[in-house]
């Protein structure tokens, strides 16, 4: 019999009532986090679970990692306070909303080193943005917005975006099929 505290592996599994505070090592996955972020292969694969569905219950990530639903609470606490995980989104079809027509629109500015504060201010007031990157080439920034028709985005760049302090120029292209859409990044 074994001692209280003592692992005892048996085929591979911890006996039952035992712990194994042994981390597990990153060599599975081959993903190495950067330096300075303290996680495993059991974050990594809490992780990979909420990114397929937030809503699944700790206590089926427990059984899946063979923990308890408290350690996985507190990992996606320690997950949360280290800014990894930054929150928890409902994905929607904004197409059964009436958001029928996205767009991609670069914007070119009056001078690519203003200070953007005022720029980003505009742009996350503005809902049918949906996102805002700064990026290299021929247009300073490019935006991914949605809009219920053709007729609202030509009023969403000629009344608002064509507005913003520091636009010069806006070039939209209209998305005909998004055949990829990821909202996850591949941890394995």
């Amino acid at each position: 019999m074994a001692k209280r505290g003592k692992k005892l592996r048996i085929e591979g599994r911890r006996e039952k009532g035992t712990r194994d505070r042994r981390p597990p090592r990153h060599g599975a996955t081959g993903y190495k986090p950067p330096e300075g972020l303290d996680i495993d292969e059991r974050d990594l694969k809490i992780i990979e679970m909420l990114q397929k569905n937030a809503r699944t219950p700790f206590l089926e990530i427990a059984r899946e990692l063979g923990v308890s639903g408290a350690t996985v609470h507190e990992r996606v606490g320690n997950l949360m306070n280290a800014g990894v995980i930054t929150g928890f989104t409902t994905k929607l079809d904004t197409k059964k909303l009436g958001y029928e027509v996205v767009a991609l629109i670069g914007v070119v500015l009056d001078h690519p080193t203003i200070d953007l504060k005022e720029l980003n201010g505009a742009l996350k007031s503005t809902p049918e943005v949906q996102e805002a990157h700064n990026v290299t080439g021929d247009t300073d920034v490019v935006l991914k917005v949605k809009a219920r028709s053709i007729d609202d985005l030509r009023k969403l760049l000629v009344e608002k975006i064509q507005y913003i302090k520091g636009v010069r120029r806006i070039n939209s292209s209209i998305v005909l099929d998004s055949p990829v859409e990821r909202s996850s990044v591949a941890l394995s």
